[in-house]
């Protein structure tokens, strides 16, 4: 069995740590109205055209989803590219 000697370990970095604050956007690349679902899409990893279906489909019977895609719509800044 191998014990690291104390001259050996690791020291501590010094190194700030980035914060990991999620920015969400709407897509300009990948729009068809506004951009919602693609910038969406992107951010989770699915597929847009997926998310597209889910909210249109959602949008037909319940209503809730058609209001969240205008809010998100208001607040969400666009994206000019999502790479």
């Amino acid at each position: 069995m191998f014990i690291m000697p104390k001259k050996l370990k690791r020291k501590k970095s010094k190194r700030k740590k980035r914060s990991l604050k999620l920015q969400w956007y709407r897509s300009a690349d990948n729009a068809v109205f506004a951009g919602v679902c693609g910038g969406l899409g992107h951010k989770l990893g699915i597929s847009v055209t997926g998310l597209r279906f889910v909210v249109a489909i959602g949008a037909l019977f319940f209503w809730l989803p058609l209001f969240g895609y205008i809010i998100l719509w208001l607040i969400l800044q666009p994206a000019y590219t999502t790479r």
